[in-house]
């Protein structure tokens, strides 16, 4: 019998209060027994042995939540703050994760039988507690040779710290030991990449350990053999943005992204979607899974734009806060970490256009030996008003009727995709002038808040501060804070 374990690490100043974290949806939606709670009351002796021995006996699953370094302390059933701010030194330095990673491994080592698989998810300085978590597993002789897997989404740095163990001059929390089977990192590209905090969030550089005291900066990833173990995937938007699944689809992308690398490695106890109450029998679905993924690209296109000298449109306000000038595609191209499709009017990412090719063989065909017409068409377009309505590049070497299948799956399994493409192509027997407005998908992303007396939509959700304003619509069972027992 596999035992795995599953832990979510969120980012700085953040903690499990924030309903929409993507480290709380997939701790919420991971069917497995709540360690959190249950390591908790056994430190302060709350459960007798044989209560401990009944909650875990036959346990195949176990998860576990660690809130951001400098978040607000809270307590209390319904997960109150317990007075003072924000901390510091734990926002501005780190201060406490080496301490986090100390805590985790001490609850891991109290189960028993010790899980075989160890599954670990995080984002900015959560993502680094990942590392540095399984850091001490490596250095433990019970644990040394579990399998690991990483979901790294923008490992933040400006957090890394000197070992624990004594040793200044070993690096603690950017290198990746054998013990790491397989590791996803999530870059968001358009956020500049420079030394502080305070909109400029420095990437992370991530070594992997050689032996001894050697390692190697991970470069290139997709064609070295060394690093074969390793992904590295571009996102739209800033270091946050991909953090909250509030109902902008970069999260629902980054959900979407963790849930896919976890389950394709044999986590079985996730959920594929962050808003719905979970489904018994949900089976690993590598088609509908990516299917779901060039949705989610797709939908990022038409809601979060690039437009030329404004740069991506983030939020609802309709504010460009990015410029191309100010990203970190420089960087990551210099790590190998390319995106032809940076400014591309169909596909976000490399990943986005692969999986393009891979479910729709035909029409990519067809758009690739169109691509100069369409970019050209694209860079006209991209420097009107977001509500100008413009008319289709004809697509020579088309039928729609030829093509009438792939099209027909598209529509009904990635809408957002046929949507995007009827923007800017047409068929050679389709009319002209079926071009229509590139943000009529808003109404699908309507914001829920309490100011606005608009009746949400049943699909519909926001960046809700707080479980209690969690809206009615939503079913009861995904409104109820989890018993943290915090």
């Amino acid at each position: 019998m596999t035992v795995d374990f599953y832990c979510f690490n969120i980012g700085t100043s953040h903690n499990r209060n924030e309903p929409t974290n993507l480290l709380v949806r997939l701790h919420v939606q991971c069917a497995a027994l709540e360690w959190s709670r249950i390591s908790k009351r056994k430190k302060n002796k709350l459960i007798s042995p044989k209560e401990y021995i009944d909650n875990t006996r036959g346990v195949t699953a176990y998860k576990y939540i660690n809130d951001g370094v400098g978040s607000k302390e809270i307590g209390g059933k319904d997960g109150v703050y317990l007075g003072g701010g924000v901390t510091s030194r734990g926002s501005l330095m780190g201060a406490g994760l080496s301490q986090k990673a100390r805590d985790t491994l001490e609850d891991i080592k109290a189960i028993n039988p010790l899980p075989d698989r160890f599954f670990l998810a995080g984002h900015s300085r959560g993502a680094i507690l990942c590392i540095e978590i399984a850091d001490l597993m490596r250095q433990d002789p019970d644990l040394r040779d579990k399998e690991v897997y990483m979901f790294l989404l923008d490992p933040c740095k400006f957090s890394v710290q000197t070992s624990f163990t004594g040793s200044s001059g070993r690096a603690f929390g950017d290198t990746l030991y054998p013990n790491a089977t397989q590791v996803r990192v999530v870059a968001a590209e358009d956020l500049s990449d420079g030394p502080m905090h305070g909109g400029n969030f420095k990437l992370c550089t991530l070594y992997l350990s050689t032996h001894g005291s050697n390692r190697n900066e991970v470069t290139n990833p997709g064609n070295n053999q060394a690093f074969a173990h390793m992904e590295y995937l571009r996102i739209p938007g800033s270091h946050g943005t991909g953090s909250q699944v509030d109902g902008h689809p970069i999260g629902d992308l980054t959900y979407e992204l963790a849930y896919g690398f976890f389950a394709e490695n044999g986590a079985t106890v996730l959920a594929p979607y962050p808003w719905r109450v979970r489904e018994n029998g949900l089976n690993w679905d590598e088609d509908a899974h990516e299917l779901r993924l060039i949705e989610r690209y797709a939908r990022t296109k038409l809601v979060n734009p690039w437009i030329e000298g404004k740069g991506r449109l983030i939020n609802d306000s309709g504010v460009f806060r990015f410029d191309a000038n100010k990203s970190r595609k420089d960087r990551l191209n210099t790590m190998g970490v390319t995106n032809r499709f940076f400014k591309h009017p169909l596909f976000a990412t490399e990943h986005h256009h692969a999986l393009f090719e891979k479910h729709f063989p035909k029409y990519s065909q067809i758009l690739s030996q169109n691509e100069q017409a369409i970019q050209k068409h694209a860079v006209v377009l991209n420097g009107t008003s977001p509500l100008f309505k413009f008319t289709c590049v004809k697509l020579h070497g088309m039928s729609g009727h030829e093509l009438g299948e792939e099209l027909a799956s598209m529509q009904a399994r990635c809408p957002s995709m046929h949507k995007l493409l009827s923007l800017y192509v047409s068929s050679q027997d389709e009319d002209e002038g079926l071009g229509s407005d590139p943000w009529e998908l808003r109404r699908f992303e309507r914001r829920y808040t309490r100011f606005k007396a608009q009746t949400a939509l049943p699909s519909s959700y926001a960046f809700w501060s707080s479980w209690d304003d969690l809206p009615q619509e939503l079913p009861q069972e995904l409104r109820r804070r989890p018993d943290w027992e915090d």
